[in-house]
């Protein structure tokens, strides 16, 4: 296997001399290759969906999605293809370590309290935000840094501290996070299991082939979904592609046939079925309550 070459951004392509934070919105492309950092950088996916490769791992991304990302941990997003219309659009506050040692001067930090003092043990840290609490505070400070209006320094400090305050009073720092633990040696079958169905329900996904690739017979993982869930395996599976499809249908101006494929589902008259069933409402329905 050929290894990917990953490059280093420095800090100095982005830091004022007397400033060491840095925000930007952008739309992410095909064109930047896989990279690490001098400094910290937290990210959040303000618009569309694709994917996030970090740390030698990959994830569908989506509106919603914070990562913290420390120095040195290489990654890249990725929108769905090459040629979709919809836009993976990210901002990034970047952050160096004399940004830190300010905002830790500026409130007497307790051990455990937050980010700030806990950054320098975290790999990396994903977290979907559940009321759009963080796209308030990055819309925040991209506009009070990108108009720089008298005292947007302090005002960019302060969003930066409501930032890490509510990162990680809603997501704790682990050694190896990812909002949902990695296929990997050590993690519980029904969590691999439940890594595998969040990671690939929008394709055709069987019991048989979860059980394989988590190594336990197909009874067992059925035993394993119905202990924790009180769902069976297409139940669970049934969860999540809904749960995806209201999302969608809540988020987006997608079309509702656009939706169903997305979640999954090719057939419209078993997907508009099936959407009823769960919700009490047709997805036109749906959608419309909640504009």
């Amino acid at each position: 296997m050929v290894q990917q070459a990953v490059f280093v951004t420095r800090g100095e392509q982005f830091f004022d001399k007397s400033f060491p934070i840095y925000v930007n919105r952008v739309a992410e492309s095909f064109h930047l290759g896989v990279h690490s950092h001098d400094f910290y950088e937290i990210c959040y996916v303000g618009e569309g969906s694709g994917f996030h490769f970090i740390g030698g791992q990959c994830f569908p991304v989506r509106k919603g999605d914070v990562t913290f990302i420390p120095i040195g941990v290489s990654h890249v997003f990725r929108p769905e293809s090459p040629t979709t219309k919809t836009k993976l659009i990210v901002y990034n506050c970047l952050f160096t370590q004399e940004a830190v040692s300010h905002m830790q001067s500026i409130l007497p930090w307790e051990p455990g309290s937050g980010l700030l003092d806990s950054m320098n043990g975290v790999s990396w840290l994903r977290h979907r935000e559940e009321r759009d609490e963080f796209e308030r505070i990055f819309s925040f400070l991209y506009q009070a840094f990108s108009a720089k209006k008298p005292g947007w320094q302090l005002i960019v400090y302060g969003g930066m501290l409501q930032l890490n305050g509510l990162l990680f009073h809603t997501a704790r720092p682990v050694s190896n996070p990812a909002g949902l633990p990695a296929l990997s040696a050590g993690i519980e079958p029904f969590d691999q299991a439940l890594v595998m169905m969040e990671r690939d329900f929008a394709h055709p996904l069987t019991a048989s082939m979860v059980a394989s690739a988590i190594k336990v017979s197909e009874r067992h993982l059925s035993r394993l979904i119905k202990a924790r869930t009180g769902m069976t395996f297409v139940g669970l599976l049934q969860h999540l592609r809904i749960r995806e499809a209201c999302f969608l249908l809540r988020e987006t101006s997608f079309k509702v046939s656009d939706i169903a494929s997305r979640a999954g589902y090719q057939d419209m008259k078993f997907f508009n079925r099936l959407f009823k069933s769960k919700t009490g409402v047709t997805p036109s329905q749906y959608r419309d309550s909640t504009c």
